[in-house]
């Protein structure tokens, strides 16, 4: 599939991401992850894809309705700092490529449209956590390691 085309996700693509999103965590060694999440997930897109959530998609080329890949970017604001001027910090999410169609240029495609979008929004800064077989298309693209550790508090019983 050497012609392909990237576009903005509408809310009729959220099934097919969140599809994605399970076949990248299945590559990040999760393959169970079916759950009460996707209710929330499929609610959240629906109502903010275009509207503070944006989503970039790449369309199967024989199968209407079906994806081959996306990526997903947010904007949040922070605290404006030295190394983040305008406090503007973009997340990048849910890069993914279905697995006979990965090597074809799409997972960059998809991840350059959202990064472009983040500078279209004023960012300057992006965060991404990358799979290992990802990580080497985001440092060709310019991604770096953190100075410091990325580190999580889970608050919450609830949180897994």
């Amino acid at each position: 599939m050497s012609n392909f085309v990237v576009r903005h996700a509408t809310p009729a693509d959220v099934d097919e991401i969140i599809r994605l999103a399970k076949v990248m965590w299945d590559a990040m060694g999760y393959p169970d992850t079916e759950g009460p999440w996707e209710v929330d997930a499929r609610r959240v897109l629906v109502e903010r894809l275009g509207r503070g959530i944006e989503g970039f998609v790449v369309d199967h080329p024989s199968t209407p309705g079906a994806l081959v890949a996306s990526a997903l970017a947010t904007v949040s604001e922070r605290i404006p700092a030295f190394w983040n001027p305008r406090g503007a910090l973009g997340y990048l999410q849910w890069v993914s490529t279905d697995p006979v169609h990965r090597r074809q240029g799409m997972g960059r495609a998809v991840t350059e449209a959202a990064f472009a979008w983040m500078r279209s929004q004023g960012v300057t800064v992006a965060e991404l956590h990358a799979t290992n077989s990802g990580e080497s298309l985001y440092r060709a693209m310019g991604c770096e390691d953190s100075r410091y550790p990325n580190l999580w508090f889970r608050i919450g019983a609830d949180a897994s």
